[in-house]
């Protein structure tokens, strides 16, 4: 499946409640498309959406605190993820910026 098919996928996903296995799907499918989303406007819809998702805050006998900790968790692995894959590349960005 294309990343930005994937992408529609999940926005629509983000929109209603589902159950355990389905939210399980939408976090993994999240922190794959954070992975290999090149284009920055859509890395910031889906950050956008993901963070105010009904999917995810509106479940019943939702644990704000838990869904903070998986976002958390989805943004770090994929981070280190890119982090990781880039290190062999050459970069433009300066040593102020080796941080990110």
């Amino acid at each position: 499946m294309s990343v930005d098919r994937l992408l529609t996928d999940v926005l629509h996903l983000y929109q209603d409640v589902h159950d355990d296995a389905r939210t399980e799907q939408i976090y993994a499918t999240t922190a794959t498309l954070l992975v290999n989303l090149s284009n920055p406007l859509n890395i910031s819809l889906l950050t956008s959406h993901l963070l105010t998702a009904p999917a995810l805050w509106r479940r019943s006998g939702c644990d704000p605190l838990r869904v903070c900790y998986r976002i958390l968790a989805i943004f770090n692995t994929a981070g280190t993820y890119v982090k990781r894959n880039d290190a062999g590349s050459t970069s433009s960005c300066s040593p102020a910026c080796s941080w990110a």
